[in-house]
């Protein structure tokens, strides 16, 4: 997480947005692997965060910063996601996208792997944006491009 000292510097930059998309894969990662880790439990049901849910209140916010020219960045809440002083946090729910198995599990191995990969991509993405983004300023604080 960005110091509060310093997040005011960034609050009308990407960086905000970048630190939310970088939490919400750090979470749906751990999400995921856990559907892995109960691959074999009878009866468990797999969870998910849902990507769109993040993305429409990722750019609802978004739309709202520029809009009314807030200096802060607030993500708010969603079904699954909300702000806790600056932090995301996530409330996993079903993610209901698969066939049920004999013993009751619904654990659906191609799409988790397709789900983890998108996921470790955009988290990858984002870490990208944000070192370049901390590049930058670093880059101007010091006078040098």
């Amino acid at each position: 997480m960005i110091p509060t000292v310093v997040r005011g510097l960034f609050a009308r930059s990407p960086i905000a947005a970048l630190e939310k998309r970088a939490a919400f894969a750090e979470m749906r990662q751990r999400v995921l692997a856990d559907t892995v880790a109960n691959l074999e439990t009878p009866g468990y049901q797999m969870k998910d965060l849902p990507e769109g849910e993040f993305a429409s209140r990722l750019t609802e916010a978004l739309e709202r910063r520029e809009g009314i020219g807030a200096r802060t960045f607030r993500f708010g809440r969603t079904r699954h996601l909300q702000e806790v002083d600056g932090s995301l946090r996530g409330q996993p729910g079903r993610a209901g996208q698969s066939s049920l198995r004999h013993d009751g599990n619904d654990v659906s191995v191609e799409w988790l792997q397709k789900e983890m990969a998108s996921n470790a991509m955009m988290a990858e993405h984002a870490q990208h944006l944000l070192k370049f983004q901390f590049d930058q300023f670093e880059a101007a604080v010091r006078g040098r491009p």
